[in-house]
């Protein structure tokens, strides 16, 4: 028993580390990007390619990462995560120039999004039925941790005298630590994917029920898959249903606009009037991590559709107001409407799309097309991501912020309807 704990400690500390790097590298250029935009006097465009450079980067992980999983297995791509984060984020500090900085955040970007696919495909083998979505959720809940030591540590940051230029290169250099904590784990602490085990053993032998014991429910039907795999199988008839909600939840992730939310949330606190945006940031980021904390604790409980479709009213709901708020209030009034949307908006992310999203990955998707089907839609997800992160400053300059969170809401009502007419629970 002691022994099963201690393997499960380490199998949760893959989407531990792996949720952190995602989280703090996806948070920290919320403060990093003042810096870079004062010293190299960046236009709103070149913000926006500052900040989506790690995106782009995120769509050749998400690719490379189905791929090298099934290659050299799951535990040695979490490995490769680790090095790549490592490499990606303290040659980021480094750069002398703003290209050069984009161009290792293309890099780091290829650690995130290998991270996404990586570690939950691998978390999700390997745990047992019983505790899958919680070890699944962990992912998110350290995404959303991560998030928020990004902004304590930019908050901090910016309270030290050291010179303005070395301040975002110590924000960035911060990011290495959970990618060193991932590469020792996966390095020694935990074992392969009894899954990719069985797909690639030694001598062609194929194992049979009785030879794996420990593997459970789907698993087992792997053994006894004798179709179509792959991509092939992936993009077939039969799979329609699965693919379509996969595609969906990839929509949502993205083009509901929390990623946007948490690249420019102090430009849009300012926006809405607010003096000290970084601590506003900072209680956003806190919320965010205690609803997916609530999230956690109920996913196993309430089942995934509950959560979901409840996640998706609330976030819309949290959209349509923020257009409200910018589009009919103004001064104090807007400020603090605009202030308990986006509490709203994030809340119902987190419990939603936000805690969801990964376990639905794992449990939607046969194991015969889980790695195609996990780089697929994150691919899609990353791509939307890159393209509303390229743009969203522009379209608060030319749209305004009150028709830019509405269409927002437009993209979280249908993706509420599709799960609640097209869904079935997977829990269990």
């Amino acid at each position: 028993m002691l022994l099963l704990d201690r393997a499960t400690v380490f199998l949760g500390l893959i989407n531990v580390f792996g949720g952190l790097i995602f989280g703090y590298q996806m948070g920290i250029i919320a403060s990093a990007q003042l810096y870079l935009t004062a010293q190299f006097r960046l236009s709103d465009l070149e913000t926006g390619i500052l900040t989506s450079s790690i995106l782009l980067g995120a769509i050749i992980g998400s690719v490379a990462g189905g791929v090298i999983a099934d290659k050299i297995g799951r535990k040695k791509a979490a490995a490769v995560v680790g090095i790549v984060s490592a490499i990606g984020t303290i040659g980021t500090g480094f750069m002398p120039e703003f290209y050069s900085v984009c161009i290792f955040r293309v890099f780091l970007g290829i650690g995130v999004g290998l991270s996404s696919v990586v570690c939950p495909l691998y978390v999700s083998e390997v745990a047992p039925d019983s505790m899958r979505g919680i070890l699944a959720t962990l992912f998110q809940l350290f995404i959303t941790l991560g998030v928020l030591i990004s902004y304590i540590v930019g908050f901090v940051i910016t309270k030290t005298e050291m010179a303005e230029n070395w301040k975002w290169k110590v924000e960035f250099f911060i990011g290495s630590i959970p990618a060193i904590g991932l590469l020792l784990v996966a390095l020694f602490f935990v074992a392969e994917s009894p899954v990719w085990v069985t797909k690639y053993s030694k001598g062609g032998v194929v194992y049979t029920e009785v030879d794996t014991p420990d593997l459970e429910g789907e698993d087992r039907t792997l053994l006894r898959h004798h179709g179509k795999k792959g991509w092939a199988a992936l993009f077939s008839p039969a799979l329609f249903h699965e693919l379509s909600l996969g595609i969906v939840l990839a929509f949502a992730l993205a083009l509901t606009g929390i990623n946007a939310v948490m690249f420019y949330a102090p430009i849009i606190f300012a926006s809405a009037g607010f003096k000290d945006v970084l601590t506003m940031t900072i209680l956003l980021g806190l919320w965010n991590f205690l609803t997916t904390v609530l999230a956690v604790f109920l996913v196993d409980r309430l089942g995934r559709k509950p959560l979901i479709s409840t996640g998706l009213a609330i976030l819309t709901f949290g959209d349509i107001l923020l257009g409200i708020a910018f589009h009919f209030l103004e001064g104090s009034a807007q400020g603090w409407v605009a202030f308990v949307s986006l509490f709203i908006f994030v809340g119902g992310f987190a419990v939603g799309p936000g805690a969801t999203f990964w376990v639905l990955l794992a449990e939607v998707f046969p194991g015969h097309v889980r790695d195609q089907a996990n780089s697929f839609v994150n691919v899609l997800q990353w791509g939307l991501n890159l393209i509303l992160a390229t743009v969203f400053k522009v379209m608060l300059a030319k749209l305004g912020p009150a028709a830019t969170f509405w269409g927002f809401a437009a993209i979280g009502l249908i993706a509420l309807v599709f799960v609640l007419l097209r869904y079935s629970e997977t829990k269990g």
